[in-house]
């Protein structure tokens, strides 16, 4: 690791904050550390029977949403008897196919198990009682006669979910090449073929591991799928869509140009003040859309920062989460902890004054042309986590170059303030980061 020059040793801050024991920490360092420390129930390979339902006609149809979550497909169906067709975890017994009709009725969306029985070698598929020789037919079938699918339940088929223009199908996604990995998944640059056209896009394409991923993972991959969808701004990175008929799921964006990082490395020494204000008011209108939203974002720093011709977007929401505060639930918990503000550590919430904690972290980032923070310290510390808490809590705060504009090095100083309330909100910095722009002769 690159040694810090003395630019970016850290020092005490001047305003004074008393120091305070790390010793209420001692029960919660062990889940404040970046390292995941996951126990992953692992059994034996057993070579798995042919699905019944592998070659059925229904994955073609568009009303087949593969594995879409039951939460987004509950959010998308509308009117009484719209439905569509999915893949279900829950198997009641051994005769479930994998396959579930979830459907709209009276309000509440009903999940139905297709089950299948084997005679003479032969599957026939059905709900309770009449059988077809694949689910495609039994679905239109009951579409066509208005037929309850139970004698236990009164829901009917009426009319198939028109397709979301974002639900997209696995054969229109091409990989290219890998651009970033993780502990459970990959982004890959790729291609993406629209509907009705021959014109293909280039992309950034999401995706988990197909083994080893823990479930929670896998919801929250999903629920950032289902949070970008809901988003629209020009400093976020825009998603596209997501494929569910093949396995695993791929997560579709727009393709940037490089990660905020390398930008910084790459132009070290060359970026004007001025344009470094730039950059940071493309962040702030971001976060201050998001929180406005009601996102808390959890994982900001200059890393999930990517460009496109020249302009800021905030990406990976993978840690997000909506409201005023989130709690966070007990238990090892990966968390960036040079971005994380002690009191979330100490008391695992989080909300718009820990993302604006984390604002002040890559606001230094980006004053030093891409600097590691607390390098030194934890190039010295046998147990970083513990001390860089003990270091924040005398009052130390990271140093901003010398010839920082003293209006840019007090803005990053009160958004790593010690109390919580006392931190400015986005809305604030974003105005205050656009005076200073002003200052400078810049135009907006």
């Amino acid at each position: 690791m690159k040694k810090n020059s003395g630019r970016q040793q850290p020092t005490k801050r001047l305003s004074g904050s008393k120091r305070r024991s790390s010793q209420v920490l001692s029960g919660l360092l062990p889940a404040t550390m970046l390292l995941r420390r996951r126990t992953l129930t692992r059994s034996k390979s057993i070579p798995r029977a042919p699905s019944p339902t592998a070659n059925d006609p229904v994955k073609q149809k568009p009303y087949f949403y593969g594995i879409m979550p039951r939460e987004d497909v509950e959010m998308i169906l509308s009117g009484d008897g719209d439905f569509v067709v999915r893949r279900t975890t829950f198997r009641p017994d051994k005769n479930c196919t994998g396959l579930c009709v979830s459907v709209k009725w009276k309000n509440t969306v009903h999940h139905v198990v297709v089950r299948f029985k084997l005679s003479q070698n032969k599957c026939s598929f059905m709900f309770e009682d009449k059988s077809f020789p694949t689910v495609l037919e039994l679905v239109e079938y009951y579409v066509k006669m208005k037929r309850p699918l139970t004698g236990r339940n009164p829901v009917k088929l009426n009319t198939s979910h028109k397709r979301a223009d974002w639900v997209l199908r696995d054969s229109q996604v091409t990989l290219k090449c890998v651009i970033g990995k993780g502990n459970f998944g990959e982004v890959w640059k790729g291609q993406l073929l629209r509907d009705d056209t021959s014109v293909k896009e280039d992309v950034a394409v999401k995706f988990l591991k197909s083994e080893g991923v823990p479930s929670e993972e896998r919801q929250q991959f999903f629920a950032e799928c289902r949070r970008l969808r809901q988003l629209r701004h020009d400093q976020l990175v825009n998603f596209i869509g997501i494929t569910v008929d093949g396995n695993p799921a791929k997560m579709v964006m727009e393709l940037c140009d490089i990660p905020l990082t390398k930008y910084l490395e790459k132009n070290r020494g060359t970026i004007t003040w001025p344009h470094k204000t730039k950059i940071l008011i493309q962040i702030a209108k971001g976060m201050t859309y998001l929180a406005k939203e009601g996102i808390i974002h959890r994982d900001l720093a200059a890393r999930n920062c990517l460009l496109k011709n020249d302009v800021v977007k905030i990406a990976d929401l993978g840690m997000a989460r909506e409201g005023g505060l989130y709690k966070m639930a007990p238990g090892l918990k990966p968390i960036p902890i040079k971005w994380t503000a002690p009191d979330a550590m100490r008391l695992r919430d989080y909300s718009e004054q820990t993302d604006v904690w984390s604002f002040g972290v890559l606001m230094w980032e980006v004053l030093t042309d891409g600097e590691a923070p607390y390098a030194e310290l934890q190039e010295k510390s046998k147990a970083f986590g513990a001390d860089l808490i003990d270091f924040l809590d005398a009052g130390n705060r990271l140093e901003a170059p010398k010839d920082t504009p003293p209006e840019l090095k007090k803005l990053m100083l009160a958004c790593m303030d010690a109390t919580r309330a006392n931190r400015p909100k986005f809305a604030d910095i974003l105005k205050t980061l656009e005076d200073i722009s002003k200052a400078m002769g810049c135009t907006p």
